[in-house]
């Protein structure tokens, strides 16, 4: 167990935000390359009918990046946009 002051943390700096510079576009998607595993071909030719249309793609990295920088670091309300593109 770690005893704390009570003092020391009544007196602490509270950041609510982190400096941008430590956020980048690995820290969004991962530094890892995109795997390359693939269902089997006769799977992937098959007929598929949706029951409902598929969800908007998803706001490029991009344009995320955009949005945090003008929000003075936090991120955006906005969840999807169907024009990004990376």
């Amino acid at each position: 167990m770690m005893r704390v002051d009570r003092r020391e943390v009544e007196s602490a700096q509270v950041n609510a935000t982190t400096q941008w510079s430590r956020r980048n576009r690995e820290a969004f998607l991962g530094a890892g390359a995109a795997g390359a595993a693939r269902p089997p071909q006769r799977l992937q030719q098959r007929e598929v009918v949706a029951k409902t249309p598929p969800p908007p793609a998803p706001v490029s990295f991009v344009k995320q990046q955009q949005e945090i920088r003008a929000n003075g670091g936090r991120a955006a309300c906005r969840l999807s946009d169907a024009s990004g593109a990376d």
